[in-house]
């Protein structure tokens, strides 16, 4: 079942300025979630993707390391 009611904005600011405090307390922060996702838990995303990422290992690197400088020789001649 769905109820559409259509309001002004006016006739919104009255229905939330009848509301108690901490209903527009919680009403405000509910807003404000849904329009900024809390950005410490996405921060936290980036970190625990950022640990579980690929590393290279020691003879990678060193292979990485052979063929830059082979580019960089090559490209001096």
């Amino acid at each position: 079942m769905q109820l559409n009611i259509n309001l002004s904005f006016d006739q919104v600011l009255k229905i939330i300025n009848q509301m108690s405090d901490s209903d527009r307390k919680l009403l405000f922060e509910r807003v404000n979630n849904q329009k900024n996702p809390d950005k410490s838990n996405s921060k936290e995303s980036l970190k625990e993707i950022a640990l579980k990422a690929p590393t290279w290992s020691e003879e990678d690197y060193n292979n990485y390391l052979e063929v830059r400088n082979y580019i960089k020789e090559s490209r001096l001649s």
